[in-house]
């Protein structure tokens, strides 16, 4: 079982709750909030067997040796929930479970501890049915909520929870993670995280097809016939990209290119970069055309946000290739 201190990239978090732990100021509920795959899950359950470790080293750490560690690592602690969606939704008859088996007294330890993944997905009974609990929660009960986005959410279940925010991944962590707990080699856990978009989820992803399709050198290719404004090439690429199940991994890293290229304009820092290991003279194309980057980067995020609600992928590039070609027919012009 990972302690806190092993969660990488989220400094933030992890000294909300270790000073929660150390303290003993626990609330009844969180809201850990962020980009999915940086770690929340995995912060939830080192938190929840901090929680209930009967000696706890430095007040945060699970000492790995009491029955409720040993318990924790290996998945059978009786006070230890997860709801997960059925399908696309949390479902009232899942709250209400959960609801039932809280009610009842705690077998062992100190803290029942319920954890809701996308918890953004809640049916609007689910959510009313959750309110309830939350408003009148039971003693020694503690809800763990990880949502990537809080908008579809009850603005009254926020206020009940505490709020943890979790942050996308730097690249060299996600390269240490790729490396040390999935043996790649340094270059393509370094090549993977930089088309990662900040997120170890869509990392494992990409390693399962790395070397074996093109998304490795995609991004490169695209970025060549934009500037070159080669819409029929462009439109060729798009037939091979629309069935790439790796195509939101793709358009993220052009974004993190876009990103880049803008910041080494404006600032010449590298250290500012996602990619500071990468030769800032690739940027050379957009010099002089930093609105530009700009731009590109609000229309590769809006056509990254269609695909997410399953808008049709090959319309959904061609559009994007078009618009994005146009945006760069007149190079160095203003």
């Amino acid at each position: 079982m990972k302690d806190l201190d092993c969660i990488l990239g989220q400094e933030g978090a992890i000294n909300q709750l270790r000073a929660a732990l150390q303290n003993k100021i626990i609330s009844h509920a969180y809201l850990f909030l962020g980009p999915a795959g940086v770690g929340k899950r995995l912060t939830a359950y080192s938190f929840a067997a901090a929680l209930n470790c009967q000696s706890p080293e430095q007040g945060y750490k699970p000492c790995g040796k009491c029955p409720s560690c040993h318990k924790m690592e290996h998945g059978n602690y009786p006070g230890l929930l997860l709801i997960e969606p059925q399908g696309q939704s949390i479902k009232i008859e899942q709250i209400r479970e959960i609801q039932a088996r809280i009610s009842y007294k705690k077998l062992e330890g100190k803290y029942q501890i319920v954890i809701m993944q996308d918890a953004q997905n809640m049916t609007a009974d689910a959510a009313n049915s959750l309110l309830k609990v939350l408003e009148e929660p039971p003693q020694g009960t503690v809800f763990i909520l990880l949502a990537d986005q809080s908008r579809s959410m009850l603005p009254t279940i926020l206020s009940r929870c505490q709020l943890i925010r979790f942050v996308a991944l730097k690249p060299e962590h996600i390269s240490r993670i790729l490396q040390e707990e999935y043996g790649l080699s340094q270059e393509e856990a370094e090549g993977i995280s930089l088309l990662s978009g900040g997120s170890i989820e869509q990392a494992l992803q990409l390693k399962e097809g790395w070397g074996e399709t093109l998304t490795s050198r995609l991004p490169s290719r695209i970025l060549s016939l934009i500037f070159a404004g080669d819409m029929c090439d462009l439109m060729r690429l798009n037939a091979e990209l629309e069935k790439d199940p790796n195509l939101p991994i793709i358009l993220t890293s052009l974004i993190s290119w876009f990103r880049d290229a803008v910041v080494w304009i404006k600032t010449g820092s590298v250290k500012l970069l996602n990619a500071p290991k990468v030769d800032p003279n690739q940027y050379k194309p957009l010099e002089g055309q930093v609105e530009k980057g700009e731009q590109a980067i609000i229309l590769l995020n809006q056509a990254l946000k269609n695909l997410k609600q399953n808008a049709n992928p090959r319309l959904t590039i061609d559009v994007l290739f078009l618009k994005l070609c146009l945006l760069f027919a007149s190079q160095g012009k203003a």
